[in-house]
């Protein structure tokens, strides 16, 4: 009768720890899940204020370029004054 409430308890103290290890995982799986969350909401602004800024820089890029054009046109028409 001793060995058998023995064993019952070492079963129930067993299951017990079993238990706990699941909330910590549980516990750990929900702070995992907030952190994937919180980092694709980053991601996300990230890729938002990236596009944003690549837009910006192509206008810069395609005005850079009309001013570069402008400049070598002046600097054929000198060459032209200068060699007539």
């Amino acid at each position: 009768m001793r060995k058998r409430i023995e064993d019952n308890h070492q079963g129930q103290s067993a299951s017990q720890k079993v238990e706990d290890k699941l909330k910590v995982l549980l516990a750990d799986n929900e702070g995992l899940r907030s952190s994937v969350s919180r980092l694709q909401e980053q991601l996300d602004t990230t890729k938002s204020s990236n596009k944003a800024k690549k837009g910006a820089l192509e206008q810069l890029n395609q005005r850079l370029a009309q001013k570069i054009q402008e400049l070598k046109d002046i600097q054929h028409e000198i060459s032209n004054l200068l060699n007539s």
